[in-house]
């Protein structure tokens, strides 16, 4: 199909054509480049010259193929002025697949129309600001050329870089893999559609270092793309904008620092251009002078056509090593409430700065894709990956220029509890997971692993306990020891880039099971839908009572008698830990540091063991372990099993949820006993802390037993302490 639409109105200062024919000429200047896509929001500068006698004369315009049939109809643009002639085309509709020239006449003319020698296309363009990863971030536009290139309109999907050259992607020329990937999903969703990018890109890079003009992040370097891209009149209709990582540090203070920088304008719309354009603007942002010495409007100046739209990291579910703890987790979450205050404040800057956005934050649905494991931040190569992100990135601009719906993000929806399982599905649709829906192969690895990732009960990863039915709902599935109740939460997501994936099937595996609704569309490397991340689902069970340690009034501290001095000692509680970040507290204590659980500095798990002399036998004497196996707010079930063999030599191992973490082998000579004394949960007064854990489902200690495998099955245990109360010499707890 072409689109031929008839103008009848006159331009604005353009005189209405004379009635009757002349046989005047008018000559079309060439653009100084071929391949030209303008954005349909924009009017095309023309200029050209006439015959003297055209003076005052209206001069139309208009675009047709290379054969002659027409895109765009005549329409005036401009009225000589001796002759010459200068105006702007105004396109009311983008070019359905063909590139056209511009021709140009004298109104009422007979005289054949001059055309251009150089072709263009009325499309999108778009004025990109990115870092590695977002929307056409450096991992998906860097790389060597794609070998196996499927490009449908060849030279329809441009690019320019930090170089200024222009990439046509064609299949002789496609781009790296990622950008390759990109143009063959938008042009095989929008079929006969043209897009130009001016990519402003650069990893690890922030607002702060352009706006001062940093060596790392020179202005010039973004001078050098807009005035390529902006070669013979283009300018971009949206200034996409999903650069949020640098900007962390400034806090409540982001949109103040980032409303001057993009407009040159404060939030309130007072205009600070004038002195940026004078040497720099000095704002106060975070607690820190900040010299902002250009601003975005300079290098795309005409805020009735570039509008700024600010593409949010919805639905982050990123990743980090496992280990590093409560800081990356904190440090996620200090990201999330900063995009969200940023989504608040720089949803069109408020009313003073609407003028400048596109109303609305549009959602580019991050980390939804396979990490690399190098870093378990940026996406893998692949389909899995980098050329996913590249998809989404396509389907986030089509929806964006209106050629789709935007997708509605699908919910965690009809949560149901019982003491055993969790259960919940999505009203867009039945579950399922990518690993499913592209045909990956199973999991490998332990066959305890489940079927979902990303899912948390109260902070702590469960992935290795779910499961989707055959109706598509998620189940979870609860180990024996735990009782659910009203105080549990489920959480999918665990933030930012920093902090998520912390269980090893999550890192493993990440973005590939993560539950998502289908999305049908041959041929598509975006195929699903993610669920909303960072949301969180409270138990609708009734709450249950839970021995919280005191002060020592309330059967907290044993009397040394009731666990006589043994060679082999037990504990193991089902517990959630709190107020970490406080320092550190005793879980349990026999005697002064006997046999000792606790949490140290960082989350670490805190041991020391004794012997009956008083020696340390541990390493250092307190022994603090890496990985972190507390985070607050998580629940757990934690065993630590101590043996002291004859005189010399022991053991002692840490198991979470049935399973071994930790194993020492002690060495050198002992007395073969613990030290003895009173025993304590959480509050002994021994120095080291007297909160411990917020919540304790019961905590349990069997002297004289050792378990090697941490298989409690069938453990007489001297105390088991739960809310119902205090029983000794039982295998079962309290009623």
């Amino acid at each position: 199909m072409r689109i031929a639409i008839a103008i009848s109105t006159v331009t604005a200062g353009v005189t209405a054509p004379a009635a009757g024919g002349n046989t005047l000429a008018a000559i079309i200047t060439d653009f100084t480049r071929d391949e030209n896509i303008f954005d349909v929001q924009q009017t095309v500068p023309l200029t050209g010259t006439c015959d003297a006698e055209a003076d005052g004369l209206v001069i139309e315009a208009r675009m047709v193929e290379s054969d002659g049939t027409p895109i765009h109809d005549w329409q005036p643009v401009a009225t000589a002025s001796g002759t010459s002639w200068s105006g702007a085309f105004d396109p009311t509709a983008e070019n359905d697949g063909a590139w056209g020239y511009f021709e140009a006449r004298v109104a009422a003319s007979t005289v054949t129309p001059d055309r251009m020698t150089k072709k263009s296309a009325i499309g999108r363009g778009i004025a990109n600001f990115v870092q590695s990863d977002g929307l056409l971030g450096t991992y998906i536009t860097t790389g060597a050329d794609d070998p196996d290139p499927d490009i449908p309109t060849s030279g329809a999907v441009q690019i320019y870089l930090g170089s200024g050259t222009r990439r046509t992607i064609t299949n002789a020329s496609p781009g790296s893999v990622g950008l390759s990937n990109f143009a063959r999903e938008y042009l095989t969703a929008y079929p006969g559609k043209f897009l130009v990018i001016a990519n402003h890109q650069k990893g690890a890079t922030s607002q702060i270092q352009l706006a001062e003009d940093d060596p790392n992040r020179p202005w010039s370097a973004e001078e050098t793309v807009a005035n390529a891209f902006k070669t013979d009149g283009a300018l971009p209709g949206h200034i996409p904008s999903a650069w949020w990582h640098g900007i962390t540090g400034l806090s409540d203070d982001g949109a103040k620092f980032l409303a001057p920088f993009y407009t040159g304008r404060t939030l309130d719309g007072t205009s600070v251009a004038s002195a940026i354009a004078g040497g720099s603007y000095t704002i106060n942002a975070a607690g820190s002078d900040r010299a902002i010495k250009h601003h975005l409007r300079e290098l795309y100046p005409d805020k009735t056509v570039s509008k700024f739209v600010f593409i949010d990291h919805q639905e982050e579910t990123g990743g980090t090593a496992p280990g590093n703890g409560k800081a990356l987790r904190q440090g996620s979450l200090a990201l999330n409430d900063t995009t969200d205050k940023l989504r608040r404040s720089i949803d069109a800057f408020g009313d003073a700065l609407a003028d400048e956005c596109v109303d609305g934050i549009w959602g580019l649905p991050m980390f939804s894709y396979k990490l690399d494991p190098a870093d378990l931040i940026h996406p893998v190569a692949g389909d899995a990956g980098i050329n996913r992100l590249a998809a989404l990135s396509a389907r986030t601009l089509g929806a964006l220029f209106g050629y789709e719906p935007a997708p509605s993000i699908p919910e965690i929806d009809n949560v149901t509890w019982t003491g055993s399982t969790i259960t919940f599905n999505s009203t867009e649709g039945a579950l399922t997971t990518p690993r499913e829906i592209v045909g990956d192969p199973a999991l490998s690895g332990s066959p305890t692993r489940g079927v979902v990732t990303g899912l948390q009960l109260n902070g702590s990863a469960i992935s290795h306990r779910t499961s989707i039915d055959g109706s598509g709902n998620v189940v979870i599935t609860m180990p024996s020891h735990i009782i659910l109740d009203g105080d549990d939460k489920l959480s999918l997501g665990g933030g930012g880039n920093a902090g998520a994936w912390t269980a090893q099937d999550d890192i493993d595996c990440t973005a590939l099971s993560l539950p998502v609704v289908p999305r049908p569309i041959a041929g598509s490397l975006a195929p699903y839908r993610n669920l909303r991340g960072r949301t969180v689902h409270l138990s609708t069970l009734a709450p249950a009572t839970r021995y919280a340690p005191g002060d020592g009034t309330s059967g907290d501290i044993i009397d040394a008698a009731d666990v006589p001095a043994a060679s082999a000692m037990t504990f193991d509680a089902d517990l959630i830990i709190d107020e970490l970040e406080q320092g550190s507290g005793t879980l349990f204590e026999r005697g002064d540091g006997g046999f000792e659980v606790g949490y140290g500095t960082q989350d670490r798990l805190l041991l020391r063991v004794k012997d009956s002399a008083g020696t340390d036998l541990l390493p250092g004497g307190d022994l603090l372990l890496f990985p972190s196996f507390f985070q607050n707010g998580e629940r757990v079930r934690l065993t630590a099993t101590v043996r002291l063999t004859a005189t010399t030599g022991g053991d002692l191992k840490v198991f979470v949820d049935g399973t071994e973490v930790y194993h020492q082998v002690i060495t050198g000579s002992h007395s073969g006993s613990l030290l003895s004394g009173d025993t304590g949960m959480g509050s002994r007064g021994s120095g080291f802390g007297n909160r411990g854990a917020r919540r304790i489902a019961h905590y349990r200690l069997v002297h004289d037993v050792f378990l090697d495998d941490g298989d409690t099955t069938g453990v007489v245990w001297d105390l088991w302490r739960t809310a119902a109360g205090l029983v000794t010499n039982s295998a079962t707890p309290p009623v």
